[in-house]
C-alpha cells in the first residue's frame, strides 16, 4: 500500500496529537489535596487529645501542624498550614501526599503517605532514603508507619484549641466556617 505525502503528514500530526495528549495525561497528578481521610485534627494513636502538645491539621486543601514545645501555658503556638500541591493513590492502598509548592517530577519523593483504618482513623507513613551516615538500613528505604486519630475541637486543651484557631480556623466548629478556610500563613 502507498500513501501520498498529505496523507503521511495527517498520520504524523494525528500521531503526535495522541502521543501528546498521552504524555500530558501520563504526568497529570491527581487533584491537589484529594486526600482519603477526613478534614480534622490527627494526633498519635497513643495519645490523649486532651494532653498533647502537637497536632496534624488537615482542612481539605492544606495540611499542617500545631505544635507547643513546654507545657507552660503562655507559650504560644508554633506550626502553619502548606497547600498539598498533588497527592497520588498506590496499589498499596496508601496515597502519597506532597505538601510542596514545586515538585519537579513523578518520580519525586512524597512528603508523606496517608492509609485510612476506618472513621477517625489512618496510618501515616514516610519513606526516607538510607544515607548510611547516621541510621544504616543496608541502602534500602527508611520507612516508618504510625498510627494516627483523629480529635474533636472541643477534646483539645485550651491552648492547643487557640493554636488550631489561630492555623487552620476552619476546623473550629463555632467558627461557623468551611474547613477549607484560609488561616495564617504557611510556615
Amino acid at each position: 500500500m502507498r500513501f501520498s505525502a498529505p496523507m503521511l503528514a495527517n498520520c504524523l500530526v494525528l500521531t503526535g496529537t495522541i502521543i501528546g495528549a498521552s504524555l500530558v495525561q501520563a504526568q497529570r497528578p491527581a487533584a491537589a489535596g484529594k486526600l482519603p481521610i477526613s478534614p480534622g485534627i490527627w494526633i498519635m494513636a497513643n495519645e490523649s487529645c486532651a494532653a498533647t502538645r502537637y497536632v496534624n491539621l488537615f482542612d481539605g486543601n492544606r495540611w499542617g501542624s500545631v505544635s507547643f514545645v513546654t507545657n507552660d501555658p503562655r507559650e504560644k503556638p508554633h506550626g502553619g498550614l502548606s497547600d498539598i500541591a498533588r497527592s497520588r493513590t498506590l496499589k498499596s492502598g496508601y496515597t502519597e501526599v506532597w505538601i510542596q509548592s514545586d515538585w519537579a517530577s513523578p518520580q519525586d519523593r512524597s512528603d508523606f503517605q496517608v492509609k485510612p483504618r476506618g472513621p477517625g482513623r489512618m496510618l501515616y507513613r514516610t519513606v526516607t532514603p538510607d544515607s548510611g551516615r547516621i541510621q544504616s538500613n543496608g541502602g534500602r528505604d527508611i520507612v516508618t508507619v504510625d498510627r494516627y486519630k483523629q480529635c474533636a475541637f472541643a477534646e483539645l486543651a485550651p491552648r492547643v484549641q487557640r493554636g488550631v484557631r489561630e492555623f487552620a480556623p476552619g476546623l473550629d466548629p463555632k467558627s461557623g466556617g468551611a474547613a477549607s478556610t484560609p488561616g495564617a500563613l504557611a510556615s
